[in-house]
């Protein structure tokens, strides 16, 4: 059964702007600069350590990520996340590319996702990461974040094959594009086309990663539509953070982003706070699944104002059986006009889902956990960090 909460979040924008600066546009640009244009992305990746049981970070051959994480979390802290299982990379290994012929034809290329041993090696990307903007980390410590970052490290397996076959048979229009040269008047047409299918093989490759290990997304903001809706399918509007977050607000405490950006909560701080058992018991209950896959924090968010009753919580059930199983079987025929491999298994989603009988004890397990214990830490650090910096604008929601 494929279960609607996943196992982890991953995120495949946090290192981005990096990896395409290396590999092409300007390989000069300073640690520095990528850094601060990754602050968003690292305070999200913050949160999500605190509100997951792991994040997940994408990479495609340098592991250039994880000196930025050390720069953000420290070192010691850094590492501590790695001992603890609490970071994992997802090394992506194939892709897709777009070549053309000497007669002007094209075609699409399965191509390994950075060409060299950091591709398929985690030792060798990580290594690569830290050689090109780690040499500022102590070298005892760069040797321990490189054996415990490649200890960490999942490799993929490559779909662009897979991916390739399906984007050409979309239609003749689709195979022709490939099989002329584009000239004339017919140019732009056929760069459309050509440019539509590679999108379309890349964004399949990034869906069944996703989906293959029922995987949810940070706030990604890139084009790949469908892994997003592979994402969603898989995953079912988990709630995770937004739960996290009225419940800060019920207790006017500020969120964890304003935390963080106010610095009254301290990055370094993250795995003394993922440790405590207020927290883990507070991460328990986002996360913790119901008879069929679901998890409490969504179900929480849909009936928090609602009185629970037997005959309305079976409604909810169904309708989310409804859901999983309209969106299977519309989305990849309505975008893309393919069944494909993906798309059968979103629809067995809805298929395998169990309602569950025993509504009393779903009942308890959506309304019997007070996250109290948890703001009421989480107030302790923020209200004396506070006191010492004598800002007091943070007592309001």
């Amino acid at each position: 059964m494929q279960y609607l909460v996943p196992r982890s979040f991953l995120t495949l924008e946090f290192g981005r702007e990096a990896r395409l600066a290396e590999y092409g546009y300007d390989p000069g640009r300073s640690f520095d600069h990528h850094y601060a244009s990754e602050q968003t992305k690292l305070m999200e990746i913050a949160e999500g350590l605190i509100l997951c049981p792991i994040v997940t970070i994408s990479v495609w051959g340098p592991n250039y990520q994880l000196p930025f994480l050390a720069r953000y979390f420290g070192e010691k802290p850094l590492l501590r996340l790695l001992a603890e299982r609490a970071i994992e990379f997802k090394q992506v290994t194939g892709d897709v590319s777009l070549a053309t012929e000497p007669d002007g034809s094209a075609y699409l290329s399965p191509e390994p996702a950075y060409r060299g041993p950091a591709n398929s090696d985690p030792e060798a990307a990580a290594y690569a990461g830290i050689q090109r903007f780690g040499t500022w980390i102590a070298e005892p410590d760069r040797r321990e974040l490189i054996r415990r970052a490649a200890a960490q490290t999942i490799l993929t397996e490559s779909k662009a094959a897979d991916a390739i076959e399906i984007a050409l048979e979309q239609g003749e229009e689709v195979k022709q594009a490939f099989s002329i040269r584009a000239v004339g008047s017919e140019t732009n047409r056929i760069e459309r086309i050509r440019r539509g299918a590679l999108q379309w093989a890349q964004s399949y490759c990034r869906s069944a990663m996703i989906y293959d290990e029922s995987y949810a997304l940070l706030n990604e903001t890139d084009s790949w539509e469908f892994a997003y809706e592979a994402a969603r399918a898989c995953t079912a509007q988990t709630g995770i953070f937004k739960a996290g977050e009225e419940v800060l607000q019920k207790a006017d405490v500020l969120s964890f982003a304003q935390l963080l950006r106010r610095q009254l909560l301290l990055p370094g701080d993250i795995p003394a706070l993922r440790e405590l058992e207020a927290t883990r018991i507070f991460r328990d209950w986002l996360w913790g699944e119901l008879t069929d896959g679901r998890n409490p924090a969504s179900e929480w968010l849909k009936v928090r104002s609602v009185d629970l009753e037997v005959g309305w919580l079976r409604q909810l059930s169904i309708g989310v059986l409804a859901v999983a199983k309209a969106f299977a079987s519309g989305f990849a025929k309505q975008k893309f006009g393919v069944e494909s491999e993906i798309a059968s298994g979103m629809i067995e989603i809805g298929a395998d889902v169990v309602i569950d009988n025993a509504f009393g004890r779903v009942a308890k397990k959506v309304y019997d956990h007070n996250p109290r214990r948890f703001t009421e830490g989480l107030a302790a650090v923020v209200g004396r960090r506070a006191i010492r910096s004598s800002d007091t604008s943070h007592q309001t929601r």
